[in-house]
């Protein structure tokens, strides 16, 4: 396998978070078929904390896992989720930590492009319901600050344009959608997230002139360019929790390398994250939820030391014993940082990953499982 391939199968890896990336008719918004609860009753709110909400994926069959992030041995089955074999669903936790929405491939399917369906499961009551269908797998939903709205891509083939990409807003309880961004032909499109108020949306929309990032705002449908935030490929963007400004990684230079950057919503000013810090690359950044919010920033430095997930001011908060991490989130009080540890030198060289608790300590407690694992959210709901 050459390095190059090595690098893409990385980075396809980590588009998977995205936030780390869904719409459609919905021919029953009440319906749970296909999807069965593995156990039944109600759940109340965890006594015991912040857990650590993870799928686990074996073949044609996926696991809602709540871990408890301090013990990883502490870990409940909360729901087995049905799918076509070896796609894994697509999940992201409410704000309240109460719901997880997900995107998920029905059994006998073929497209994940097409023919995906998003599906609500409240952690209490454990019933999943099914909001919408026709929808591309391979964005997570993205909610709104409320937990009322969830926004998905849907992917249509075969018209005049060949292929036309929505991003749309899908109401959590009463199922009904609205395109919020729309392109055809060579465009493509990639939610970034909503302003705390959740009055506007934020997205990313690619084309031959480079990557721009948007905002509509939602009560009036009224567009606006923000920034043109890269020549290539730009991923892993996350609005800031007090929505002053979003932070990426942007694909640079020839051989093409990430580097973060951030950009101000207002202004549109982009500038480059850690100016100061001597690395080669960038794997990954997420907001460290404190006041006011801190960009985090996973790197790797070949040939001189592990890598580290360092701070926007320099600081290094988590180092790696051999290879790198790519954050993926922090837990609400900002006290635990998921990340997704690698044991090679590069993404051209990632080697075997590990997902990883590293707590304010700097103790690192490995998650593992009896299967492929995949981040999901926090939350203090769910037994």
């Amino acid at each position: 396998m050459t390095a190059t391939t090595r690098r893409l199968l990385l980075l396809l890896a980590l588009a998977c978070l995205l936030a780390a990336t869904l719409v459609g008719g919905c021919k029953d918004a009440s319906s749970s078929r296909g999807v069965s609860a593995s156990l039944t009753g109600t759940s109340p709110r965890q006594p015991g904390g912040m857990r650590l909400l993870v799928t686990e994926m074996h073949g044609a069959f996926s696991v809602l896992l709540s871990v408890a992030p301090d013990r990883p041995d502490d870990r409940r089955t909360l729901l087995r989720i049905d799918h076509a074999p070896n796609y894994a669903p697509r999940a992201s936790t409410s704000p309240a930590g109460e719901a997880v929405a997900y995107t998920v491939l029905p059994s006998g399917a073929r497209s994940p492009d097409t023919e995906a369906v998003l599906w609500l499961v409240d952690l209490q009551e454990r019933t999943p319901r099914r909001l919408a269908e026709r929808l591309d797998l391979r964005i997570a939903p993205v909610w709104s600050p409320d937990g009322a709205r969830v926004v998905i891509q849907r992917l249509t083939y075969g018209g005049p344009n060949g292929v036309e990409i929505a991003l749309a807003e899908v109401d959590v309880r009463s199922a009904v959608s609205t395109d919020l961004a729309r392109v055809t032909g060579p465009e493509r499109l990639f939610p970034a997230g909503y302003a705390p108020d959740g009055s506007r949306f934020y997205y990313l929309r690619y084309s031959k002139g480079g990557a721009f990032l948007h905002s509509v705002e939602l009560r009036s449908r009224a567009g606006r360019q923000i920034a043109r935030v890269g020549d290539g490929a730009v991923r892993d963007i996350h609005v800031a929790p007090d929505g002053s400004s979003a932070v990426m990684l942007a694909l640079e230079g020839m051989p093409g390398t990430y580097h973060a950057v951030g950009v101000d919503l207002q202004s549109g000013d982009v500038t480059p994250l850690l100016p100061a810090v001597s690395r080669t690359e960038d794997v990954g950044v997420a907001w460290k939820p404190v006041s006011p919010p801190v960009a985090a920033v996973g790197v790797v430095d070949l040939g001189t030391s592990p890598g580290a997930v360092v701070l926007a001011d320099g600081t290094r908060v988590a180092r790696a014993g051999a290879g790198f991490d790519v954050p993926v989130s922090w837990s609400p009080d900002g006290r635990m940082l998921y990340v997704r540890a690698f044991r090679g030198p590069s993404a051209d060289d990632p080697g075997p990953e590990q997902p990883v608790v590293i707590d304010a300590e700097g103790v690192r407690r490995p998650i593992t499982g009896a299967a492929p694992l995949e981040f999901v959210g926090w939350s203090d709901h769910g037994s």
